[in-house]
């Protein structure tokens, strides 16, 4: 190939040099008659070699047939070269890879090459003659010499020839052109007789005839552009470009003129507004003129309406957002210029976005769509998409919202959050979800319902915004940091809560009784007592507040949508959300809380038992005088309704029981712990513990739900703590003390002893029984 390109460079250098084909070709049959030359001295050189034995008869006829063979290709004037370098090739399989035969077709196969190139040449020059003379007015020539080219382009032999199918191209464009001009010129003229999209004119009817000529011209329009390919978005027809000029005009004079007062940097929406009005008013009227002519192509008139119409409005906020970039990048030292940038490139893409989401639910807009039977071949990005991506002020713009946005979110975050005197105090007004039916629901804190009401405004900033990579840099750069900013002070709270807390010695437990501490007043420690748990309610609403809005989030279609576009093209485990992470933490500070809370109640339960455990005496005299609740039992009676109080107030009713169902188990246990197992009890002290067992479970009946199970779902009755306690009651006053002596010369018969209860003292274990048994007196 490359000998032949050689050959066409030294010798074809112009269309002219097809002039002298002929004398070439003589060239060509010379090298032929040389090569023939050639070939019969190498055969009279081998019959002249000496040779160890005489050729035989049958050799010579072998080589005399390839000779001859040879000599009839050579002497062939009326064969194809094709067919030759066929007859080649049957030679050289049926005699073998002789290099004369590999020659001769290389001889060959380079006459072709260079037949088929002076064939394109040829081509080439008829239509450089045709497209000079082209007329402007004669469509079907302009479809003919279209043709031709791309015949002539699929038929090159290299990309060698690029250079010559690209002056033809465009010398063509060229001549469509001036024809493009001269159509749009007549379709103007027309359009111009008739006031068309005048504001007077809309109101009256455009003669048949003239309506005629305007559909003829707009066709011609169509036609001539089809020739050179349909329009691709963001492109759009010359038919239409010209149709729409009034728009255009009247689009630039407002919102591309320096001198106007609608061209405001702040105003984006003045642009839009006036976009959609157009759409409004004309677009019925501009479809009647079209009728289906775009139809035909697969296109959908309104698409390209609007398609045509957005070029000015595109250009105009590019404009913006390049000034409003330099604006930021030149004034960073300067805060007032520089927020103010901020400020408005902020609006200027949620505008925006919000008109791309308008042009999407109205019109169903979408400029993709390119027949009728298939799907359009990609969603539209929008505007927003137009410019912030396939522009190369993506970057910049993008970067420099994000930025402006977190900060104008982090200044609302300090001040309405964080920085709120009362930040973590519970809003007891707040009312929910008002389809909640729960009796209770959770009471948020100031700085959690500031928070989740930032998260949403956040969410509508970019929401219509329909670009996946920007929304997820959105939710990960803003709205989650700002999440994890407020889940770090919480930790600070909590362990500033923790310190003080903990800084109060916990009361120590000693086989049989309580350690005394200094006495105050049972107000004092309510108030105190009070005090700390409204802290730490504080948080754990504010945490619980932030999870169930999670929940919220998760389940909500833009979130949905989301977090599947990111799980498909991420190369890491993903979870189910796009808040796993964030949940995690937030369940992980939760469980936390839980643990406080039994920290808490186990210490103020511990203080309100104190006088009880160590004052009270179980081994009594029998009187005849019935059993009255222990007096001692007061501030345990007083201090914790007082705090479940508060809880049943503050947080939903499953949060509430399951708080409560860990005050159960604290105040059973200690009991069980300090009293059952540390004490020995008569007849007359068992009959006290039950009195006070039973007082107990009745005033905190409704804080502990201590109902019935067929009562409510949520009841603590039934937990294993209560049970042991209430069995162990029942065992102590149950069992006679003559037995109990005689039991314990014979251990082996505690099954029988569980036979004697209803409930078979299935929450106590034969170890625990036997204990009970020497505790009776």
């Amino acid at each position: 190939m490359a000998h032949t390109l050689d050959y066409m460079n030294i010798n074809f250098t112009s269309l002219e040099d097809l002039d002298t084909i002929d004398s070439k070709i003589s060239q060509l049959e010379v090298q032929k008659s040389q090569i023939g030359k050639a070939v019969d001295q190498r055969l009279l050189n081998r019959n002249a070699t000496p040779q160890p034995q005489d050729i035989d008869e049958e050799t010579a006829v072998y080589v005399g047939s390839i000779v001859s063979s040879i000599n009839e290709l050579l002497d062939d004037r009326g064969s194809l070269t094709e067919v030759k370098i066929e007859r080649i090739d049957g030679l050289i399989e049926q005699h073998g890879e002789l290099k004369v035969l590999k020659d001769l077709k290389v001889l060959f196969e380079g006459k072709k090459t260079e037949e088929l190139t002076v064939g394109l040449l040829e081509k080439a020059r008829g239509l450089e003659s045709a497209i000079k003379s082209l007329d402007a007015n004669q469509q079907d020539d302009f479809e003919k010499i279209n043709q031709d080219i791309k015949e002539l382009k699929a038929n090159q032999l290299s990309s060698d020839y690029d250079e010559i199918i690209e002056k033809l191209s465009l010398d063509f464009l060229n001549k469509v052109d001036e024809r493009r001009l001269k159509l749009a010129d007549d379709l103007n003229k027309l359009l111009t007789k008739v006031h068309w999209l005048a504001p007077k004119s809309k109101s009256q009817s455009i003669p048949n005839r003239d309506l005629k000529e305007i559909t003829s011209s707009f066709q011609k329009l169509l036609d001539l552009q089809i020739i050179v390919g349909k329009p691709t978005y963001p492109d759009s027809w010359w038919a239409l470009e010209v149709l729409l000029q009034p728009f255009i005009i009247r689009f630039n004079y407002h919102f591309d003129n320096k001198n106007k007062e609608t061209n405001k940097l702040s105003k984006p929406e003045w642009a839009f507004n006036f976009f959609e009005e157009f759409l409004i008013e004309d677009i019925s009227y501009i479809e009647l003129i079209l009728g289906g002519m775009l139809e035909k192509y697969g296109r959908v008139s309104t698409y390209e309406i609007i398609t045509t119409t957005l070029k000015p409005v595109r250009d105009k906020i590019s404009k913006m957002v390049r000034i409003l970039n330099d604006n930021i990048s030149k004034c960073q030292d300067q805060a007032d210029i520089f927020e103010k940038s901020g400020r408005l490139l902020a609006h200027l893409i949620f505008e925006l976005s919000s008109f791309d989401q308008r042009l999407r639910n109205q019109y169903k807009y979408n400029p993709y769509i390119d027949g009728f039977d298939e799907a359009p071949s990609k969603k539209w990005l929008g505007l927003t998409g137009d410019i912030l991506i396939h522009d190369k002020n993506e970057k910049e713009a993008v970067t420099n919202w994000l930025n402006f946005e977190y900060d104008l979110a982090k200044k609302r975050f300090d001040s309405e959050i964080i920085g709120l005197r009362d930040a973590f105090d519970i809003d007891f007004d707040h009312h929910g979800d008002e389809s909640n039916t729960s009796k209770h629901s959770l009471k948020p804190t100031y700085s959690s319902y500031n928070l989740v009401k930032l998260f949403n405004n956040l969410t509508n900033h970019y929401k219509t915004l329909s670009i996946v990579k920007f929304q997820l840099r959105y939710v990960s750069r803003i709205q989650i940091k700002l999440i994890d900013l407020y889940f770090e002070h919480i930790i600070k709270e909590f362990r500033k809560f923790s310190d003080t807390f903990n800084s109060n010695k916990v009361l120590n437990f000693i086989p049989g009784g309580l350690k005394e501490s200094d006495k105050t007043g049972n107000t004092d420690v309510l108030t105190n007592g009070l005090n700390g748990l409204k802290i730490l309610t504080g948080l754990f609403c504010s945490l619980r507040f932030i999870r169930d809005s999670f929940d919220e989030w998760s389940e909500e279609l833009i979130f949905v949508q989301l977090w599947d576009s990111y799980a498909k093209i991420s190369h890491d485990e993903v979870g189910k959300t796009l808040f796993d992470f964030p949940i995690e933490e937030n369940d992980h500070l939760i469980n936390k809380q839980i643990q406080q809370y039994e920290e808490f109640f186990r210490r103020e339960i511990k203080n309100s038992l104190k006088s009880y455990v160590n004052s009270t005496q179980w081994n009594i005299p029998d009187s005849t005088t019935s059993a009255e609740p222990s007096g001692q039992l007061s501030t345990l009676i007083t201090n914790i309704p007082n705090y479940m109080d508060f809880l049943r107030k503050s947080v939903s009713d499953v949060d509430y029981y399951q708080i409560s169902n860990k005050v159960v188990s604290i105040l059973c246990t200690i009991l069980h712990e300090y009293i059952v197992t540390n004490n020995q009890f008569s007849k007359m002290g068992s009959e006290q513990l039950k009195t006070d067992f039973q007082f107990i479970s009745d005033k905190f009946r409704d804080d502990l739900l201590l109902y019935e199970t067929n009562e409510t779902i949520y009841t603590n009755r039934s937990h294993k703590s209560y049970m042991r306690l209430k069995e162990s009651i029942d065992f102590l006053q149950n069992i006679d003390p003559s037995v109990a002596k005689s039991l314990r010369q014979n251990m082996n018969k505690v099954p029988q002893l569980r036979s004697q209860f209803d409930h078979y003292l299935q929450h106590l274990n034969d170890h625990e029984i036997n204990d009970l048994i020497y505790r009776i007196v």
